[in-house]
């Protein structure tokens, strides 16, 4: 189903595991909650969701030079 909507969209190399990282990471980049990100995506132990932090750095960092002055 998921590779329908993708073909539909024209979003390519994308998957289950990638959109979880996404979603993830964009949350802790705009300050949500480590542990309420760690509910919603099912983590048991609260360090596999420390992750998204080190990708919200990264996010951010990326758009510091995108828009740099």
């Amino acid at each position: 189903m998921l590779r329908k909507y993708l073909t539909q969209t024209g979003i390519i190399g994308a998957s289950v595991h990638s959109l979880r990282h996404t979603f993830g990471a964009h949350h802790a980049a705009k300050g949500t909650n480590i542990k309420t990100i760690q509910e919603v995506m099912g983590h048991k132990d609260v360090r596999n969701t420390e992750i998204y932090l080190s990708l919200a750095k990264e996010l951010h960092r990326k758009d510091l030079e995108e828009n740099a002055l």
